[in-house]
């Protein structure tokens, strides 16, 4: 299953609309298990880097996110969705 990902510079983070999509789609599809969106801020860039689960694609299509390999647990965190979203990082126990 695919991850997305998209990295925008912290001037131009669209978190809350990111956010405000993500709402939507998760309370229409009924609280799908493991749809979520992981945020990682790239010091060096002045960028974040946002992380849409495989369930998440349809909303990572929509900011034009793009195939990514699913990210390593260490430095990131869950912006939006449950929390059975790290059960997704196997190296996360």
């Amino acid at each position: 299953m695919d991850w997305y990902s998209i990295t925008f510079s912290d001037r131009d983070e669209p978190k809350q609309k990111i956010q405000d999509v993500f709402l939507k789609y998760f309370t229409t599809s009924g609280a799908q298990e493991g749809m979520g969106v992981f945020a990682m801020q790239v010091q060096r860039l002045n960028a974040t880097t946002f992380y849409f689960t495989p369930a998440a694609a349809a909303i990572a299509k929509l900011f034009g996110a793009v195939n990514c390999e699913p990210p390593s647990s260490d430095g990131i965190k869950l912006l939006f969705g449950p929390d059975t979203c790290w059960d997704l990082f196997p190296d996360k126990a």
